[in-house]
């Protein structure tokens, strides 16, 4: 089972766009819009217990993530995950449906990828602005973050539902996803 570790940070496109250009990015896959939908029991189980169940769809790819709870480190989110590639997205809705899930939370974000050293870097375009998820090894992730100088943007862990329920604290955000649109 892998092993995710990924933290995000707030950067203006503008500092994405010049330190991708300095540091020589490799491009693994062009910007693309992504629509992602979270499932779970109508009881919320799978939230009680720090998991996720995520369908997503990136562009003609979709696929079906299980994520389990969250190590308690407050520098970098790890999680064990598990992914398959699914070839009927109606399908697979149709039978977590069947297994009684329902869909609790939508968003979606236009994410390119890229890599630099062992580090995989999603820029992801959400309704809420820019994100940057660098993914890898914590070591190469920080030295990482140290050579680009993003050491004072704002570094989280959360996820992006997180990120959704403090702007609608906050006031910045009313609708009951985080999708574009009206």
């Amino acid at each position: 089972m892998l092993i995710e570790t990924e933290v995000k940070v707030q950067v203006p496109m503008d500092v994405v766009e010049a330190t991708r250009t300095a540091w020589a990015w490799r491009l693994e896959h062009p910007r693309t819009f992504e629509d992602n939908v979270l499932w779970d029991m109508p009881g919320g189980d799978l939230r009680a217990r720090g998991e996720l169940l995520r369908l997503r769809r990136y562009g003609d790819t979709v696929t079906l993530t299980w994520k389990g709870r969250p190590d308690e480190d407050p520098a970098f989110k790890r999680r064990p995950e598990l992914e398959v590639t699914v070839s009927d997205e109606a399908a697979v809705a149709a039978i977590l449906r069947r297994l009684g899930l329902t869909v609790w939370f939508r968003y979606q974000k236009y994410r390119t990828l890229y890599r630099h050293g062992d580090v995989h870097i999603a820029v992801d375009e959400t309704p809420l602005g820019v994100y940057v998820e660098l993914e890898g090894p914590p070591e190469a992730i920080e030295a990482s973050l140290r050579a680009f100088r993003w050491e004072a943007w704002p570094r989280t862990t959360a996820t992006y539902y997180e990120i959704f329920q403090a702007a609608v604290r906050e006031g910045r955000w009313a609708r009951a996803d985080l999708t574009f649109g009206d």
